[in-house]
């Protein structure tokens, strides 16, 4: 879950005031920029994941629950929330000061519409939520108090509660809103309650945002106004910054990084997760290589995988840097990481070792390594795999060269098989058509990985299965203690990396540069620090 979103950019001008509300003495006003590569559609949270709408919309609209910089579950327009002793019943309680930018009170009614109307439209932001087929039913107790009623007790349903609510007021008298919602004209027109409220929207040149000094929580934004400038791509964003036209540029690209040399003593760099992670997945299915044994049922070979690759290297050479090494799929940023997570080093003596360990051997000049599978008569299996991958990605072309020769190295004989984005799931990964695939999978601040790794998961392409793992997967849905929750998913952690049911690669993440002179900005895991505490220093 993102929590806070890159809204910040040049200084064009800078009035420092006392305002009511946000005390500290620190400045008030100033007017910022920041280049955008492209241009939103609209500014409705609940269409689409697309990055830049989500970033700008998260100024304006809010949830009821997000994670604070400590990774910690803290209310936005929730004052208070608990959970039955079943776990099926979420009791919110909103708070009673808050305002939509129009002026009409932000009420229950508003987060029964949110997720019971628009939620039954089946829109982007609901479905891609965990929790989305655990909801029954949203009742209003009253004014400011929701009751979530759920089918089975789910604890992720917290990143549920992060999905931002809407205005009731504006759209449910309006029968065009729930008939086709993706016209509506308050994708374009945004009505919130957050930090910061649309102003102008100049197509094809910037958007502007101004403060909302009604704002319902201390201390107000201390930035006056917002722009975000329209670019054609990263290196015209880039020509912007180093000219001093713009105060920041977000999503830099890992070989464009040098252009931070040029700017240095007057910008900072900072490097959140880019909410993504890369693994080699295996192909655990019993017919994954036709009639042959599937080697990948053998630990000690995927053991043997993770020491032949070089990790840390990948991220120097191709990210250079900015990246961080995985030992599960749960991110050093989330809350239920686990430090103590077993890890493979690279070791390539290993690898080969625990190759011969598990009967296969060199018997050739070829340096693929083969094991005989046969009774009576010797029948040779070479260590033999494809590696699908998706071509039309360019760090994926690159990581590819790098794994097969480091496979290689080892005794492994690797043949690569490109495949672009439309195809790889369709034609590949869906029906187990594969042996080996470089894969990239969301990462997020909710740790539940059911849907890549438990047995009965659909998306369990590889066809994964471990009791104590679907055990440990369950208990942490079913829980809702978070205390009971952080202890199995370190548990959790400690079976995936040890039984390996994939190579964890490593986590990118985005290079973002921005003006020094602006204070209170941190990396916050998945994203910056909250940009409505930035100001500009005296």
């Amino acid at each position: 879950m993102r929590i806070s979103k890159f809204c910040v950019a040049a200084l064009m001008g800078l009035l420092v005031i006392a305002a009511p509300g946000c005390g500290d003495d620190l400045p008030i006003g100033g007017v910022f920029s920041q280049a955008v590569v492209g241009e939103p559609t609209h500014l409705n949270p609940l269409l689409s994941g697309d990055r830049l709408v989500q970033e700008v919309a998260a100024n304006i609209y809010e949830p009821l629950l997000t994670y604070d910089e400590e990774q910690q579950l803290a209310g936005v327009l929730a004052q208070s929330w608990s959970v039955s002793d079943d776990g099926l019943s979420w009791t919110v309680h909103l708070k009673e000061d808050v305002l939509w930018h129009d002026g009409e009170p932000f009420t229950a009614s508003d987060v029964a519409f949110t997720f019971s109307e628009l939620r039954r439209l089946e829109l982007d932001g609901f479905t891609r939520r965990h929790g989305h087929d655990y909801l029954d039913t949203v009742t209003v107790a009253n004014n400011h108090t929701v009751i979530f009623k759920l089918t089975k007790p789910f604890g992720p349903f917290v990143d549920y509660l992060m999905i931002p609510v809407l205005p009731r007021h504006l759209l449910a008298e309006d029968n065009h809103a729930l008939t086709d919602i993706n016209d509506h004209p308050l994708n374009r027109e945004p009505v919130g309650t957050g930090p910061w409220q649309l102003e102008d929207w100049q197509p094809g040149d910037y958007l502007q945002l101004e403060r909302n000094t009604g704002y319902h929580q201390a201390p107000l934004p201390y930035l006056e106004t917002i722009y975000y400038r329209f670019v054609e791509n990263i290196d015209v964003a880039l020509a912007a910054l180093v000219r001093g036209d713009v105060n920041m540029v977000g999503d830099v690209p890992a070989d464009k990084e040098a252009i931070y040399n040029q700017v240095s003593e007057t910008h900072s760099l900072y490097a959140p997760s880019s909410g993504s992670y890369w693994s080699l997945g295996f192909n655990h299915r019993a017919g994954a290589f036709g009639a042959q044994s599937n080697f990948w049922r053998n630990k000690s070979v995927r053991a043997a995988v993770a020491h032949a690759i070089d990790r840390q290297a990948l991220v120097d050479t191709h990210l250079h840097g900015h990246g961080t090494i995985l030992d599960s799929p749960i991110s050093p940023a989330s809350w239920a990481y686990a430090e103590d997570t077993p890890d493979y080093e690279f070791d390539p003596a290993t690898a080969r070792e625990l190759l011969e360990t598990a009967g296969w051997e060199l018997t050739d000049d070829s340096g693929i390594r083969a094991r005989n599978v046969g009774s009576e008569v010797p029948v040779w299996q070479r260590l033999e795999l494809t590696l699908t991958y998706p071509s039309d990605n360019p760090l994926a072309e690159a990581l590819v060269v790098d794994i097969e020769q480091y496979l290689e190295a080892v005794g492994f004989g690797v043949e690569l098989h490109p495949l672009a984005n439309s195809e790889l799931l369709k034609d590949s990964i869906i029906p187990g058509d594969y042996h080996l695939a470089l894969l990239n999978w969301a990462l997020t601040a909710e740790p539940d990985p059911y849907e890549l790794y438990h047995s009965g998961a659909a998306a369990n392409y590889g066809g994964y299965n471990n009791s104590l793992v679907d055990e440990l997967i369950m208990i942490g849905r079913e829980k809702t203690n978070p205390q009971v929750r952080l202890q199995v998913y370190r548990d959790l952690q400690h079976e995936l990396a040890i039984d390996l049911p994939s190579v964890f690669l490593f986590a990118p993440q985005r290079i973002v540069i921005v003006s020094s002179d602006i204070e209170a900005i941190a990396v916050n895991g998945f994203d910056l620090s909250n940009c409505k505490n930035w100001y500009f220093a005296k």
